[in-house]
């Protein structure tokens, strides 16, 4: 099944991960001069499991695939939803090189929450998953050509300040405002 990762965790944030592999090369040079039983060992075992620790914290990532949005990595909050015929992606272009994607749409079931239930039968359409990932325009391309959109095509609709487009998997609209991309992927079709 065809998967698609964006990652949520700016590179930067693991520049904390310098300082201790700093002391940690000191730590096993100068451990041949330390006098003792454990010598410098348990410095570090400290170092690098602090190091493992650090970088698991951080790594966060969206999962995207035909039939689901997930969130991965151990410390997130493992949202996740089911991307079905007659829901729809939003992605929105946000500041300092972020995304914030979400999936609106309904699980068939009525809302039991008194705020929430609607006067009609039919269920209304909420927020069933929300996050923010790194990308810009490129980030947006791969999303909706990864939905069905050529290639090329995807690049040309995201010079334009609003398009439409039917696709075999999903009907794809993009507006610009104030600077900022949206594109709402509309699925027509569970694959």
């Amino acid at each position: 099944m065809k998967k698609m990762f964006l990652f949520c965790t700016k590179l930067r944030m693991y520049w904390v991960e310098l300082p201790l592999a700093a002391l940690l090369g000191v730590c096993i040079y100068y451990n041949r001069y330390a006098e003792g039983v454990f010598k410098l060992y348990p410095l570090i075992v400290a170092l690098i499991l602090g190091a493992a620790f650090i970088t698991v914290y951080f790594f966060r990532a969206i999962r995207i695939s035909y039939d689901e949005i997930r969130y991965i990595g151990l410390f997130t909050s493992r949202d996740s939803a089911v991307i079905t015929e007659g829901k729809t992606l939003i992605i929105e272009e946000a500041r300092h090189g972020k995304l914030v994607i979400t999936l609106f749409g309904n699980d068939g079931v009525l809302p039991e929450l008194d705020w929430l239930k609607s006067t009609g039968e039919a269920p209304r359409d909420i927020s069933l998953f929300r996050g923010k990932a790194i990308g810009g325009q490129r980030t947006i391309a791969k999303i909706m050509t990864f939905f069905g959109v050529p290639r090329e095509e995807a690049a040309k609709l995201l010079k334009e300040s609003e398009f439409s487009g039917q696709y075999p998997i999903a009907d794809v609209i993009g507006e610009t405002k104030d600077g900022r991309r949206t594109v709402k992927i509309s699925v027509t079709k569970t694959v």
